[in-house]
C-alpha cells in the first residue's frame, strides 16, 4: 500500500510539472476560469479532519439531525453570495481583495488614520487556518498510516511528512495554476472513496451503535452550534474569499458560491448520513473506524483499499493546497502591502510569492508538532477552533453593511480590538474547555458568537441612526 500511496503522490507531482511557467505574481495567485474554480472550492471544503471526522462523529453522536450542518452550508453560501455581490466584488475591483479594500476604506473613511485591521482581523484569521492545516494533516496522517498499514506513531509521522512535502513542493512550484489542475485530480478519487464510504456504512447498518444513532431525539446545543458555526465559516473563510478575488465582475462569483453551495452540501449530507445510519462506532477513533469499515468491503481486496489510499490522500491535498496559497495571496497582499494581481514578468516577485508559501508552512509544522504532542480530542478541538474565528463573521458582516452605508468611519482601532478580544477569549477558553470540560465547548462558542453579534448590532444602529 505504500507504494500506492508514494504513486500517488507522484502521479500530482507528474502533473504540476505541465504546469506553464510561473513568471509573475498574478500568474501564481490567480487564475479566473469558473470550472477550475468550482473544483478547486468543492475539492477543498471535502476534509478529512473538518468533514470526515468531524461528520461522522457529529452524525454517530446526534443522529441525522447532525443535517443541519451541510443546512448551514448551503445558507452561509447563499449568504455569502449575497454579500459578495452587494459589497464584494466593488472591493475586490478596487483592491484586489475584500480585506485590501476594507482596510483601505476604513483608513480612507477615518481620513488616514490607520485602522490595523489586518493585524487585529485579518492575521488572527490566517492563525486559525494555518492551524486548521495542522489539524488536517494531523488527522489524515493517522487515517492513511492505518489503511497503510501502519497504525504506530512512526507511520503517522512519515505520512504526514509525505503529505506536508508534496503539498508545499505543488503550492511553491505552481502556485493556484498547479492547485488546480491537480484539484480536477483529486476529486475523482474523492468521490470513489466516499462511495466506498457509504458501501461500508451500509454494511454496518444492523450494529447496535445504529440503534443508539436512531435513539437520539431532538436538536442538541452542539447541533445548533455546529449548524451556526457552518453558516458563519463561509462568512470568514479565507479560502471562499480567495475563490471570489479571482473575478472582477458579479457574474462569476454568483455562479460559483451557488453552484458549489449545492454540490459540497450533497456531498457533506452524505458523509452525515453514513455517520448516523451506518452502525459504525465513529468515536473509537477514525483510522480505527474507518480501517475496520473498510476491512469488511475490501475483504482482501488490494484493488479496493488501493482505491481508499488514494482518495484519502486527494482529499487531504486538495484541502491542504487550496488552504496555502490562498493564505499566501491575503499575506501578500493586505498584510505585506503588494499587488497579487501585478503581470508584470519578475522572477523576483514569483521568488517572493514562494518565499511567503514557505513561512506559512513552517508556521503550519510548529501546529502540527503541537497536535502530535498533545494527541487533541478532534471533535471538540474543532468546535473551538472555529467557535473563536466564528466572533469576526459579525465583524465582517457589519464592515460590509457601513461601506454599503458609507459610514466606515464608525471602524476605530478600539471597536476592531473589541472583536479580536471575543477571537481571543473564545479561542483560548474553547481550547481548554476541549481538554478539562468538552461538554462546554458548544456553549461558550454560542456565547462568544452572541456578544460579537449583538456588539455589531449596536454599532451599526449608532453610526447610521439620524441626528
Amino acid at each position: 500500500m505504500w507504494a500506492v500511496f508514494l504513486a500517488t503522490l507522484s502521479v500530482f507531482a507528474l502533473a504540476v510539472w505541465f504546469v506553464p511557467p510561473v513568471r509573475s505574481a498574478a500568474d501564481f495567485f490567480h487564475f479566473s476560469g469558473l470550472r477550475q474554480n468550482l473544483a478547486s472550492l468543492v475539492a477543498a471544503n471535502v476534509t478529512i479532519g473538518t468533514g470526515l471526522a468531524y461528520l461522522l462523529v457529529g452524525g454517530q453522536q446526534n443522529g441525522l439531525s447532525m443535517l443541519l450542518a451541510p443546512a448551514g452550508v448551503v445558507a452561509g453560501y447563499f449568504l455569502l453570495e449575497w454579500f459578495a455581490r452587494r459589497v464584494v466584488t466593488p472591493r475586490v475591483s478596487a483592491s484586489g481583495n475584500f480585506f485590501a479594500g476594507i482596510k483601505s476604506g476604513i483608513e480612507h473613511a477615518r481620513q488616514g488614520e490607520r485602522s490595523y485591521f489586518e493585524w487585529l482581523v485579518l492575521l488572527p484569521l490566517v492563525g486559525v487556518f494555518l492551524m486548521l492545516f495542522g489539524y488536517e494533516i494531523f488527522v489524515s496522517s493517522q487515517l492513511i498510516a492505518g489503511l497503510l498499514g501502519s497504525p504506530s506513531l512512526h507511520g503517522e509521522l512519515a505520512v504526514a511528512g509525505a503529505l506536508f512535502v508534496a503539498s508545499l513542493g505543488l503550492c511553491s512550484y505552481g502556485g493556484v495554476r498547479a492547485v488546480f489542475r491537480t484539484d480536477v485530480l483529486q476529486l475523482i478519487g474523492i468521490a470513489a472513496f466516499i462511495v466506498v464510504l457509504g458501501w461500508a456504512g451500509h454494511i454496518h447498518r444492523s450494529s447496535p451503535h445504529l440503534q443508539q444513532a436512531r435513539a437520539v431525539e431532538g436538536v442538541s446545543a452542539v447541533v445548533v452550534v455546529a449548524a451556526v458555526a457552518a453558516v458563519s465559516t463561509q462568512i470568514y473563510s479565507l479560502i471562499n474569499w480567495f475563490s471570489v478575488s479571482n473575478f472582477e465582475t458579479p457574474a462569476g462569483p454568483r455562479r460559483l458560491l451557488r453552484t458549489n453551495a449545492l454540490i459540497v452540501a450533497l456531498v457533506l449530507a452524505a458523509i452525515t448520513a453514513i455517520g448516523a445510519t451506518s452502525g459504525i462506532d465513529w468515536s473509537a477513533g477514525l483510522s480505527v473506524s474507518i480501517e475496520a469499515a473498510i476491512a469488511s468491503v475490501a475483504n482482501g481486496n488490494v484493488a479496493l483499499r488501493s482505491v481508499c489510499v488514494i482518495g484519502a490522500t486527494c482529499i487531504v491535498l486538495s484541502t491542504s493546497d487550496s488552504l496555502m496559497i490562498s493564505l499566501a495571496m491575503f499575506l501578500h497582499d493586505s498584510v505585506m502591502g503588494h499587488d497579487s494581481r501585478d503581470d508584470e514578468q519578475s522572477a523576483e516577485k514569483v521568488g517572493r510569492s514562494r518565499r511567503i508559501v514557505l513561512v506559512m508552512f513552517l508556521v503550519a509544522f510548529s501546529a502540527l508538532a503541537a497536535m502530535y504532542y498533545g494527541r487533541p480530542s478532534i471533535f471538540f478541538l474543532l468546535l473551538a477552533i472555529g467557535g473563536g474565528a466564528s466572533s469576526f463573521t459579525p465583524l465582517i458582516l457589519l464592515v460590509g453593511y457601513l461601506d454599503r452605508r458609507q459610514a466606515l468611519a464608525a471602524i476605530s482601532p478600539s471597536t476592531t480590538a473589541v472583536f479580536f478580544a471575543f477571537f481571543l477569549g473564545a479561542t483560548a477558553s474553547g481550547i481548554a474547555a476541549s481538554d478539562l470540560a468538552p461538554s462546554l465547548v458548544p456553549f461558550i462558542s454560542l456565547a462568544f458568537f452572541s456578544a460579537s453579534a449583538v456588539s455589531a448590532v449596536l454599532i451599526a444602529y449608532r453610526a447610521t441612526r439620524g441626528p
